[in-house]
């Protein structure tokens, strides 16, 4: 019996590149990201931008590449239908979150019974965002998605954090 890994189609930042590509974990999406065991992901039929200006390098198009998970600042998955067949906590809240060059903001999936102080902690490398809007805190070279059905945040790179409220409507 030959096992079947599922592929995704992702768009991976780091602080100063973006990569486009194809994502294979060995088993559970989140449970392959937080598995520590890991210290690099793999990705197939990449493409390699710098996201900095000042970067005087054309993109890279390469068959394979390995990035260390605590370099990657989230991990996009693109497709729509993507939430079909993942297992992940049903309990969410709209949060914002922001890191060095990015304002993220949408649905964090948490325990029902966490607290709006300690939505983070150290139990997770890799958050569940959905609905996740990417807003560029400064100029970059290489735009990321602005919208993505569901995000794998790396909790490293997040500087801080709020719970966003519903505006009062007169």
């Amino acid at each position: 019996m030959e096992l079947k890994f599922t592929s995704f189609a992702v768009e991976t930042i780091t602080p100063q590149f973006l990569l486009n590509g194809r994502f294979q974990p060995r088993g559970d999406l989140f449970i392959y990201l937080n598995d520590r065991r890991h210290l690099f992901f793999h990705f197939s039929e990449t493409v390699f931008r710098p996201m900095l200006a000042a970067y005087q390098v054309n993109p890279v198009k390469l068959p394979d590449m390995n990035i260390s998970w605590r370099h990657i600042v989230y991990m996009s998955l693109l497709e729509e239908d993507i939430l079909e067949n993942l297992q992940i906590l049903q309990s969410k809240r709209p949060v914002a979150f922001y890191t060095d060059r990015f304002a993220i903001r949408g649905a964090l999936h948490v325990n029902p019974d966490a607290h709006e102080q300690d939505l983070v902690d150290e139990t997770r490398d890799f958050l569940v965002v959905t609905d996740a809007m990417i807003y560029p805190l400064r100029p970059v070279k290489a735009v990321p998605s602005k919208k993505a059905p569901l995000l794998a945040l790396n909790r490293h790179h997040i500087l801080g954090y709020h719970i966003v409220k519903p505006k009062d409507t007169p």
